[in-house]
């Protein structure tokens, strides 16, 4: 049996029309906000308090958005094919090395499979799905690429350096040539420079001040100007709204 495990929502509607079915869909957004937990039911708790103060809505609907869904991962039948559907962005990539790790935690990593989205000539390298029809989809899963034990170790080893703020294991880590992880050297980069030094703005502020200073102060032109630059992050409106506001 093939498992399709998804970033998000965007791209279900046009993995049920590539007649794709047995969609599990990861709603976290574990580029933003605390993840360091012993295990996964202090990390539910961790990021239900986060959201929640984030959105302004009660824990619950954490509970039920994100971790209910997750949940199916522990129905999959043991030998399963699982392909992980994810870019190469750091918001994809830190939801997939946590993916990695909990299914191996679950004995589920016997058959993981990296499905890339196929970029197109001429096309923004950071759109990752967003471009791609029914068709591509077809294509970019004839194209997946299946994860060795090795691979497996390194995804736990970056998740756990990522979750614990180990900037220089994780730039360690990052160097390692791998077929699952494409530009991991410049993803891990573009994440340690979110992180000012004294005196300095981190990347994504500079870049939104670098926008703000050309003049462009609507949100509307702010969110693409900002993506156009630094889509390597893959943030949402959400995270550039936060970073804006903590700007001021």
């Amino acid at each position: 049996m093939d498992i399709n495990i998804l970033n998000g929502d965007a791209l279900t509607e046009r993995m049920e029309a590539a007649g794709f079915d047995q969609l599990i869909v990861c709603r976290e957004v574990l580029i933003d906000g605390p993840v360091d937990a012993a295990n996964i039911d202090e990390l539910w708790k961790i990021r239900a308090a986060y959201i929640a103060k984030s959105i302004g809505e009660a824990q619950e609907k954490y509970y039920e958005y994100v971790v209910t869904e997750l949940d199916k991962l522990k129905g999959i039948q043991p030998g399963s094919n699982i392909n992980l559907w994810f870019g190469d962005d750091l918001f994809c990539q830190t939801n997939l090395w946590f993916l990695v790790n909990y299914l191996d935690q679950l004995g589920l990593a016997g058959s993981l499979y990296r499905v890339f989205p196929i970029i197109k000539p001429g096309e923004y390298r950071w759109g990752e799905f967003g471009n791609l029809d029914p068709g591509d989809l077809g294509e970019s899963y004839d194209a997946r690429v299946a994860f060795t034990k090795k691979d497996i170790e390194l995804a736990k080893k970056l998740w756990k350096a990522y979750s614990t703020h180990d900037l220089a294991t994780l730039q360690s880590l990052s160097v390692t040539q791998t077929d699952v992880f494409h530009d991991l050297d410049i993803v891990v980069q573009a994440h340690i420079d979110r992180f000012a030094k004294p005196g300095e703005l981190g990347r994504p502020e500079k870049a939104l001040k670098d926008i703000l200073d050309s003049g462009v102060t609507n949100f509307n032109n702010i969110f693409p100007a900002f993506y156009n630059r630094e889509g390597i992050y893959g943030f949402g409106d959400i995270q550039v709204k936060s970073i804006l506001a903590n700007m001021k």
